[in-house]
C-alpha cells in the first residue's frame, strides 16, 4: 500500500482506513470510513478478510463490517466461509459483508461458463447458516466480465450479505451495480438515502372498523360531499373527500390510544409496587384487571395492522408474534422498492423520470386493450 495515495480515493475530507496487505499482486483489502459518523473499536485482519468494528453515529447496536476477497479453491473457500460463520457467531450486532465471494449462488448468476452446483450449495449453506440475505442488485445482473468477443463470460461474484437487523434499519435500502470501465469488476454501491417518490398511498386498515367513530366520519364525510362533474371525477374527488376525513379522524385516534397505553402502563407499574408490600384492595384489583384488559385490546388491534400489512394468510389473529409480522414487512418493503430503472439504456435513479416512464408504460398498455 506504500504506492497508493489512498487521499486520492476519499477526497479532501477526514478519514481512517485499515488495510490487509497483498501477496504479490494477489489478495489486498482497503476498508476506508469517516471517522465522524463511524467509530471504530477494533479490527480484525485474515488474509481473505478484513473485518471493521465500530458504532455509526446515531445507532446503539455495533456495526461490523467485513470485506472479503474470497480465494479460488473450493476447500480454501469453505475454510473461509465456516471462519466467517464463526466470526459472526461470537460478535452479536449488525453484519455487513461484502466483497468478491468468488463464488455464485444460482446457475443465473453465470453466462457462457459453468455452474458448479457443489461450490454453490455450499455458499448457500453458508449464507443460510450465518442468517444472512441480500439486496436485490439493480443496473446490471452481472458484476464480473472476462474474456473478449465470443468468448466473454460474465458472472456475479460481487455482492452485499447483510443480517436480518439491518433490514428492519434500512428497509429503504438499494444495491446498484455501477458502470465498468477498465477493471473487469463493476463497482457495487449500496445507499440507504431512500428516494422520493411523493406522498405514500393511503390505506384503511381492518381494525379501525371495531373503533368508536369510525362508520360516523365516513357517513359524515359521504353526506357533506359536494361536486358537479363527470361521473369518475366525481367518484374519484368523492373518495379524496373521505380520506382527508379519515387521515384527520385517525391523526386524533392514534394520539388518543398512545395516551391510553400510557396511562394503563403506568397504571400497571404502580400497582405492581403496590403488590410487592401488601395485598390489592378489591377496588385496585378491578383497576388492575381493567389495565390488562385494555392493553391486550390495544395490542391486539396493532397485531392485526401487521398481520394486514404483512399480507400473512395463514398467521391468526390472536398471534401475538409482532416482531414476526414486522420482519415480514421489512423484508417486502426491501424486495418491492423501486430504487430505478433503465431508461434508454441508462440506469436512473430520477423519480420525475421513473414516474414519467412509468406513466407512459400504463398509457400504452391501456392503448393496446
Amino acid at each position: 500500500m506504500s504506492g497508493i495515495n489512498l487521499q486520492s480515493f476519499w477526497g479532501n475530507f477526514k478519514f481512517d482506513s485499515a488495510v490487509v496487505e497483498a501477496s504479490g499482486r494477489s489478495g489486498g483489502i482497503l476498508s476506508m470510513w469517516d471517522p465522524n459518523i463511524f467509530l471504530m473499536s477494533k479490527v480484525v485482519k485474515n488474509r481473505n478478510f478484513l473485518l471493521v468494528s465500530g458504532f455509526l453515529k446515531g445507532q446503539d447496536s455495533i456495526l461490523h463490517i467485513l470485506n472479503v476477497y474470497a480465494p479460488q479453491c473450493l476447500r480454501a473457500k469453505q475454510l473461509l466461509w465456516e471462519e466467517i460463520r464463526l466470526l459472526k457467531m461470537s460478535n452479536p450486532g449488525v453484519w455487513i459483508m461484502f466483497g468478491d465471494f468468488n463464488a455464485v449462488r444460482m446457475p443465473e448468476d453465470r453466462r457462457n461458463s459453468i455452474f458448479n452446483p457443489v461450490e454453490s450449495g455450499h455458499f448457500n449453506d453458508f449464507i443460510y447458516s450465518a442468517g444472512l440475505s441480500e439486496f436485490a442488485m439493480k443496473g446490471r445482473r452481472f458484476t464480473f466480465c472476462k474474456g473478449k468477443g465470443s468468448n466473454v463470460k460474465l458472472s456475479k461474484i460481487d455482492r452485499f450479505l447483510i443480517c436480518h437487523n439491518l433490514i428492519e434499519l434500512w428497509s429503504d435500502a438499494c444495491l446498484t451495480a455501477l458502470p465498468r470501465f477498465l477493471s473487469d469488476h463493476s463497482p457495487i454501491i449500496l445507499a440507504t438515502d431512500p428516494i422520493d417518490y411523493g406522498p405514500l398511498p393511503f390505506r384503511v386498515f381492518n381494525s379501525w372498523l371495531d373503533r368508536p367513530g369510525f362508520e360516523e366520519i365516513v357517513k359524515n364525510a359521504s353526506d357533506s360531499f359536494s361536486f358537479f362533474g363527470s361521473p369518475d371525477l366525481y367518484l374519484a374527488n368523492k373518495l379524496k373527500h373521505i380520506k382527508a376525513h379519515l387521515k384527520r379522524w385517525w391523526t386524533v385516534t392514534k394520539e388518543k390510544e398512545a395516551e391510553v397505553f400510557n396511562n394503563f402502563t403506568s397504571e400497571l407499574q404502580y400497582i405492581d409496587g403496590i403488590m410487592e408490600n401488601r395485598d390489592l384492595l378489591e377496588e385496585e384489583l378491578w383497576i388492575h384487571a381493567e389495565c390488562k384488559v385494555g392493553l391486550s385490546e390495544l395490542s391486539d388491534s396493532k397485531s392485526k395492522d401487521l398481520k394486514q400489512m404483512s399480507r400473512v394468510k395463514w398467521a391468526s389473529y390472536g398471534d401475538d408474534n409482532s416482531s414476526f409480522f414486522h420482519g415480514i414487512i421489512k423484508s417486502k418493503e426491501a424486495k418491492n422498492r423501486i430504487h430505478g430503472m433503465v431508461i434508454n439504456g441508462a440506469w436512473s435513479n430520477n423519480p420525475k423520470l421513473i414516474k414519467r416512464e412509468a406513466c407512459k408504460f400504463s398509457a400504452n398498455g391501456l392503448k393496446r386493450l
